[in-house]
């Protein structure tokens, strides 16, 4: 099992923006809704989850907060120098929060959870050859995700 409590810092590729985190991921996902796209400039986005009480943004002023869409709607953080994803804000409940933080992010040295699947799978660019469960839809991607955040809040064990 993973060790739950590592602290790390993440920084966007720049170096510019860093976010203090006191844990292991809980999760990844790969998504490839369309705003994911969009915002990562990949064909994916691949993230890990934490709780946002677990993660600490270095400096707020480097990196601009967008939403894309309305709520129930994730708060983007990208990078004011290059443009990359930072951290995502999403609250699924009033007394939840959930921080999203891009994989090429973390230390090479810390070992990510393997990919829960790929949410929004009907938008891709290309196929993924892969074993993972590939979630087409919207009902489909949102509840696979609802699933999978609910055991990692619930489930995580050191």
């Amino acid at each position: 099992m993973m060790k739950q409590t590592a602290e790390m810092i993440t920084t966007c590729p720049c170096g510019c923006t860093s976010v203090h985190i006191l844990t292991t991921p809980r999760a990844r996902f790969y998504c490839h809704c369309t705003i994911c796209q969009a915002v990562s400039r990949q064909a994916y986005a691949d993230d890990c989850l934490q709780l946002a009480s677990n993660v600490h943004i270095s400096d707020e002023s480097k990196i601009e907060f967008r939403s894309y869409k309305s709520p129930p709607a994730f708060s983007r953080g990208i990078c004011k120098h290059c443009q990359s994803p930072v951290i995502a804000f999403f609250s699924p409940m009033p007394f939840i929060r959930l921080a999203f933080i891009p994989s090429v992010n973390y230390p090479p040295a810390i070992k990510l959870p393997k990919s829960k699947g790929h949410m929004f799978y009907r938008h891709r660019v290309a196929e993924i050859d892969d074993a993972l469960p590939k979630y087409e839809g919207y009902w489909s991607s949102q509840l696979a995700t609802a699933a999978a955040i609910t055991r990692s809040l619930f489930c995580h064990r050191a």
